[in-house]
């Protein structure tokens, strides 16, 4: 290409007039002037590189500290790196972490960290950024939604976890986000001559049980808390299970009853069950989740017996009643030890219901206990009977997304049988919901009376998937119709196995 000639002399006499210009800078920075220059901006992007590196959240601190301490930071980057050390000090110990950045990420798809998007922290901003995005996306499922909504959070978190492994490649969580697996460190071969699964399934159990001493060493605080609040702490023990449950681990079992007995002797558990009132799938977990696996872990001990029978006594004397149709059924989604909600929007039983229940479900299992057979057969012949109906175009021999109070009607005060609408999150109780708690309930009832009534609904919810499995229709079915249902009905499997 030929060049524009009076440009080239341009080019020539611009850098003819500039190069003593640079010359005598570079003597003004001779010597030791220029070497602590150099030294003390290699020092700041090293600082920063290591902070970016490191995997641990705690070390990461000491760092950005020692890059706060310094006093030859200019003021944008000064500001911007005191914006990081409040964040990342406030990660690491605010004891509800995620609540006090979830809303922002709901409402926006973002968070505004406080860090100039073109300073050399920003992909530090975007490693967390890139966690909240993701925490915030499973932690709130049920109100972000599914598919495309969820696409939206997940495609911006690894967009910014893509920013941060770029300015960060040693750090291997960023790579793990990004579905790069971190090798373990333990290694457990198998027995020779052992069969495939066996080997597999013990490493399985082992490997479990890493994990579970790695949360109690590193987490489980003076307080019984795991550092993710009480209310979502009690739900570790559901995966843990396998170990716990079904092998004697002394270390494991103290855990749980430490944690267990913390959170019941909070003042709001006084009653035997929380004293705040909201809906039936978050105030029971701190009772289900606390006396059930003390339940399993201490079978002789009288005291977790009497705080199952206290769940019982409470759905019999306060959270129940007879509806118009002389039926026995919650009254309403949100209750607590001494109160349930009088508002009309809510007044539904629903299958979620039953999650208030399974200490005492499991008392009745084991005992046989008349009072206990009494109120949960009585309750179940509500659910019996209105499965049975075809009622605001609930198919007959579906059960229900929800009984209202006090008529007794197959539906909540939404306008769909399917969509009951008595909770602010709409998604979390929408056909099935938790039907397989319903499901299981009613099998135990038939176990413990033997009147096969109970099996019913699972006969007929049974044929219904039968005949979708054989045809499976692609074509969308009408929310509500038989078939449209038959394809949800997964959740049959673990009780009718």
């Amino acid at each position: 290409m030929t060049r524009n000639p009076t440009l080239a002399i341009t080019d020539w006499t611009l850098a003819l007039a500039v190069l003593p210009c640079m010359v005598f800078s570079s003597l003004l920075l001779s010597g030791p002037q220029l070497a602590r220059a150099d030294q003390q901006a290699d020092s700041v992007q090293a600082l920063i590189r290591r902070a970016g590196n490191v995997e641990d959240d705690a070390a990461r601190l000491k760092i950005l500290k020692q890059l706060q301490a310094r006093p030859d930071l200019e003021t944008q980057l000064r500001a911007d790196v005191d914006a990081i050390v409040a964040f990342v000090d406030r990660w690491q110990h605010d004891k509800s972490l995620w609540s006090w950045y979830q809303r922002e990420i709901r409402k926006t798809v973002d968070y505004d960290l406080g860090i100039d998007e073109t300073s050399p922290l920003a992909p530090l901003a975007s490693l967390y950024r890139g966690r909240m995005l993701f925490w915030v996306t499973n932690e709130y499922g049920n109100i972000i939604g599914y598919h495309e909504e969820r696409r939206k959070f997940l495609d911006k978190a690894v967009e910014e976890f893509r920013i941060a492994a770029a300015a960060f490649p040693e750090n291997r969580i960023i790579r793990m986000y990004l579905g790069q697996a971190i090798p373990p460190e333990k290694e457990y071969p198998g027995v020779e001559g052992a069969p495939d699964w066996a080997v597999y399934q013990r490493e399985n159990l082992e490997r479990l049980t890493d994990l579970v001493e790695w949360w109690i060493d590193n987490r489980l605080g003076e307080d019984g808390e795991y550092g993710g609040a009480w209310d979502d702490d009690c739900e570790m023990w559901r995966h843990w299970v396998p170990v716990m449950i079904a092998f004697e681990h002394p270390k494991i079992t103290q855990a749980q009853a430490f944690f267990s007995n913390a959170l019941l002797s909070q003042g709001y558990m006084k009653g035997g069950y929380t004293d705040h009132v909201y809906d039936v799938e978050h105030t029971a977990e701190p009772t289900t989740d606390t006396i059930t696996p003390m339940m399993h872990l201490a079978p002789d001990d009288p005291a977790w017996k009497k705080r199952a029978m206290r769940l019982a006594q409470l759905m019999e004397t306060l959270w129940t009643g007879r509806n118009e149709r002389g039926q026995l059924q919650f009254k309403s989604t949100y209750f607590s030890a001494d109160r349930v909600d009088p508002d009309p929007i809510k007044a539904c039983d629903t299958p979620y219901h039953a999650v208030a229940l399974p200490p005492a479900l499991l008392l009745w299992q084991r005992t046989g206990d008349e009072r206990l057979g009494a109120l949960f057969s009585a309750w179940m012949d509500t659910w019996v009977e209105a499965t049975a109906r075809a009622e605001h175009g609930k198919p007959a021999g579906v059960i229900p997304a929800a009984i209202h109070w006090p008529d007794g009607d197959c539906k909540g005060p939404g306008d769909d049988w399917w969509d009951p609408r008595h909770h602010n999150e709409p998604k979390l109780y929408l056909w099935p919901s938790a039907m397989s708690k319903i499901t299981d309930t009613l099998l135990l009832t038939y176990h413990m009376t033997g009147d096969e009534k109970y099996l019913e609904p699972l006969r007929s919810m049974g044929a219904l998937r039968l005949a979708w499995l054989k045809d499976r229709p692609q074509e969308s079915s009408q929310p509500g119709s038989p078939m449209w249902c038959a394809r949800k009905m997964g959740f049959l499997a673990g009780t009718l196995a």
